[in-house]
């Protein structure tokens, strides 16, 4: 096993793993969502280049993402395809990214949703 240390300087909140199951989305407390390669040569089938990226070494940043008004990340999760991330924070906002396309925000006027998942590629649960 490996830890994946030095790109998070925050409290993880929540934690999903791509499709691929080398790649994986992290909610944090500094109001981040990062997608981190958690692939290991050698253990790992090698992953085919992606929206995420071409190569994926161990620990490799493949996005990071704000969000718009700080609040911190309750929770992410990938569409079915992994092409999509989604994120909830405490800002009550919704955030989509599909790389390389710029993220889309959605802010409600309620409480801030706590989790977040995709029923379909195009329907999410919040």
């Amino acid at each position: 096993s490996k830890h994946l240390k030095k790109v998070v300087q925050s409290t993880v909140l929540s934690i999903r793993w791509h499709p691929n199951n080398v790649l994986i989305a992290a909610g944090c407390a500094d109001g981040r969502a990062l997608v981190l390669s958690a692939y290991i040569k050698g253990v790992d089938e090698r992953p085919e280049p992606g929206p995420w990226g071409e190569k994926f070494p161990f620990n490799h940043v493949c996005g990071d993402f704000h969000s718009p008004y700080g609040g911190f990340v309750h929770d992410v999760a990938f569409s079915p395809s992994g092409r999509t991330l989604a994120f909830t924070s405490h800002d009550s906002t919704v955030n989509f990214v599909s790389p390389p396309q710029a993220m889309s925000t959605m802010q409600h006027e309620m409480n801030p949703f706590k989790s977040i998942m995709f029923l379909s590629e195009g329907a999410v649960l919040v």
